[in-house]
């Protein structure tokens, strides 16, 4: 199982996004089982908001929505509580709520690699792919 975050959906989704190429090439090698918490696809739809971007983010989440390879982690006031005691437990830290709610999934199920290019990952532990080229 391999964790989603937010990074990698916007720079697929987007062609002129900087990490594009390296986001479709992982995105080509990856098999098993996708995990993503409902925090980003909510993250993930603001990030495309705009409306030259919907055409996009449509596309997007129904290719998530009807794959079996994708598991959609519901949001849930347990998650969410978790997910800020998480967050006011690292002060000295400046990641976000959803990156702390797909910390507690991923260690809830003993996922240790992630697809997206936030160093806050490998801060708390996680191999964070989309930081390096593809093999």
């Amino acid at each position: 199982m391999i964790l989603v975050d937010t990074g990698f959906f916007l720079a697929l989704a987007q062609p002129t996004d900087a990490l594009h190429a390296r986001a479709v090439a992982w995105a080509k090698l990856i098999t098993g089982r996708l995990v993503l918490t409902e925090y980003v696809l909510w993250e993930t739809v603001n990030g495309l908001s705009r409306r030259a971007d919907r055409p996009r983010v449509t596309v997007l989440l129904n290719s998530i929505r009807g794959s079996n390879a994708y598991e959609v982690v519901p949001a849930s006031a347990e998650l969410l509580e978790a997910s800020l005691q998480l967050h006011a437990q690292r002060p000295d830290k400046d990641g976000s709520l959803t990156d702390c709610a797909s910390f507690i999934v991923m260690q809830r199920r003993g996922i240790t690699t992630s697809l997206t290019p936030d160093h806050h990952f490998e801060q708390a532990g996680f191999e964070a792919l989309l930081r390096r080229d593809p093999p």
